[in-house]
């Protein structure tokens, strides 16, 4: 698990790169670049791991900022948020070389970072700042998206970052600079129900779900330690388990879970 740098230098991103995802294939890696309002595509060297820069693709969305990105796990499209004013962007990917065609601009209302994707490629969330979790269905053949009924749907204040458990069957969301986790359901419509909420820590930031979806993982934003929560299986239901908080050697970002 040693990491050592690739054999070349690193192919540069645009301006401010502050999101990654990796294609399922792990032939291409994009980047959302944060003052640029571009995503910058990659291929990946599978023997040595080298990126080779394919483009830089323009959102065309007129936004002041870009947040998060994700792409849906059959691999054929990509999202992303950007706000100022408040847009889901879409693209297709060309499954041979990486490259990214631009489907188009949703607009949305509120002040976004995170977007999620069920497993099935079916359902797309943008989680706002402002308490709401704006759904979407995705057609299968164009990649447009198409708000669900009853969207958006009520979170939790301040939710802004979240997590989609590995079943499809819940969605997860922390309130940023609060201390509360929230699950929802996912009904087989994609419509979410209320927030169920655990509350615990301080500033929190982002969740992270274990792949097996037993267990998640939430970092502070302010203090070196992270917390750790079981997922009943049954229901989604979520509490804390023995020994939290858990000390780390620094004030944590993001954390990827590997299995």
């Amino acid at each position: 698990g040693v990491l050592r740098p690739t054999t070349v230098p690193l192919s540069s991103a645009n301006n401010s790169p502050t999101y990654m995802v990796f294609h399922p294939t792990s032939k291409f890696l994009y980047v959302s670049n944060y003052s640029s309002l571009d995503v910058s595509a990659f291929s990946i060297d599978q023997s040595t791991g080298n990126l080779t820069k394919i483009n830089d693709y323009t959102t065309g969305c007129g936004c002041s900022n870009l947040a998060q990105l994700r792409l849906t796990p059959d691999g054929k499209y990509l999202y992303i948020n950007g706000n100022g004013p408040n847009n889901i962007t879409g693209y297709s990917i060309d499954q041979t070389t990486g490259a990214l065609s631009n489907i188009g601009n949703q607009a949305l209302a509120g002040f976004f970072d995170d977007v999620l994707i069920d497993p099935n490629s079916t359902f797309l969330y943008s989680v706002s700042s402002t308490g709401t979790i704006s759904g979407f269905s995705i057609n299968s053949g164009s990649g447009a998206i198409t708000a669900l009924p009853s969207s958006p749907f009520s979170g939790t204040a301040n939710n802004m970052r979240g997590a989609m458990h590995p079943s499809g069957k819940y969605l997860y969301t922390v309130n940023i600079g609060g201390a509360q986790l929230a699950k929802h359901d996912i009904a087989s419509d994609g419509t979410l129900s209320s927030p169920s909420t655990l509350s615990f820590g301080t500033n929190l930031q982002y969740v992270s779900i274990d792949p097996t979806g037993k267990y998640g993982f939430v970092n502070s934003g302010v203090s070196a330690n992270y917390y750790t929560f079981s997922i009943e299986q049954t229901n989604g239901s979520t509490s804390l388990i023995t020994g939290n908080p858990f000390s780390i050697s620094g004030v944590a970002g993001q954390l990827s879970i590997i299995r």
